[in-house]
């Protein structure tokens, strides 16, 4: 597996960038070492096991459904804003909690998914969606990694697809986090570590525990497959696409490199594409403010008005 560090504009690694990196990457060597010796959970608990839906369904009055997939460890019920601003606008939307990769479950139940499973879970909630008499067109809407999966879909070239819409879906990845993974792997696999405490490191810029649940584990096991699965059959399933296209992307991610919507767009066949960036220095989009949401959903609505 190749991992490629986020350049400058000149092609040149910025050093002011990869001083605070490395600075980054020294604290998480300390707190990997405190995970080692002290945090290393046997066992992880399920946070929340009340769970009262595990699938959102709203039936729309047009002929358009758009199917949307959640990322690793997240869930629909994060983009609740989303779903209800473009089920008021008459499409049909169907959000699964995809299996083994959603917010509820443990970090050893994460640990347990291949991406291969998530792409045939998703797959078939595609064809049940195409399989109705009502609905003439689907589009996918991804965020995170639930963005790569719509990608391998969308070079399936299914009936009745419409469009893809990806929210910061990973192809590179930023600085901090490629040295993380260059160091955090290789030692995992080697002491056959499958998760670790998470250290302020980690955590979303601006995320706040009292104000949201979040695994405190990493299921690094998991990591590792979702990164071969980018690094390897996504990139090659980009050129097989021709449908429209609109990959969202965050102006300075802490988790993305910013040169991965264009790069989907540069490899992709399609005639309709477009890339936007959102005004926020954070991958996950649900800590955005209200102006930049409404950025967002404005831009995504004028996108598929646009395929009409």
């Amino acid at each position: 597996m190749v991992f490629l560090p986020e350049l400058s504009e000149n092609g040149r690694s910025n050093r002011s960038v990869l001083t605070k990196n490395y600075f980054d990457v020294i604290i998480f060597l300390h707190n990997l070492f405190n995970c080692l010796v002290m945090n290393i959970s046997k066992s992880a608990k399920r946070e929340n096991s009340n769970i009262d839906n595990f699938t959102t369904l709203y039936q729309g009055d047009k002929d358009v459904a758009i199917l949307f997939l959640h990322g690793l460890g997240s869930s629909p019920s994060e983009v609740n804003l989303f779903l209800k601003y473009v089920a008021n606008k008459g499409y049909s939307i169907f959000a699964p909690l995809l299996s083994n990769c959603n917010k509820y479950n443990t970090a050893d139940e994460i640990n347990s998914f291949y991406p291969e499973d998530g792409l045939k879970e998703a797959q078939k909630h595609y064809n049940d969606l195409a399989a109705r008499d009502n609905i003439n067109k689907i589009i996918v809407v991804g965020v995170s990694f639930g963005g790569n999966i719509a990608i391998t879909i969308a070079s399936e070239k299914p009936e009745k697809l419409g469009a893809i819409v990806t929210l910061e879906a990973p192809i590179f990845f930023s600085t901090k986090i490629y040295w993380v993974l260059r160091l955090l792997q290789p030692l995992c696999n080697f002491l056959k570590i499958k998760h670790v405490r998470k250290r302020k490191l980690f955590y979303r810029r601006g995320y706040h525990p009292e104000k949201g649940k979040t695994n405190s584990l990493i299921p690094v096991t998991a990591v590792g497959r979702i990164f071969k699965f980018i690094y390897g059959k996504n990139r090659q399933d980009l050129e097989k696409i021709n449908a429209p296209f609109l990959a969202v992307q965050a102006a300075k991610s802490d988790l993305i490199s910013s040169r991965s919507a264009k790069y989907i767009l540069d490899n992709i066949q399609s005639e309709k594409k477009e890339t936007f960036y959102l005004p926020v220095n954070n991958h996950d989009l649900s800590l955005m403010d209200e102006d930049g949401k409404i950025l967002m959903l404005e831009k995504i609505e004028r996108f598929i008005e646009s395929l009409q």
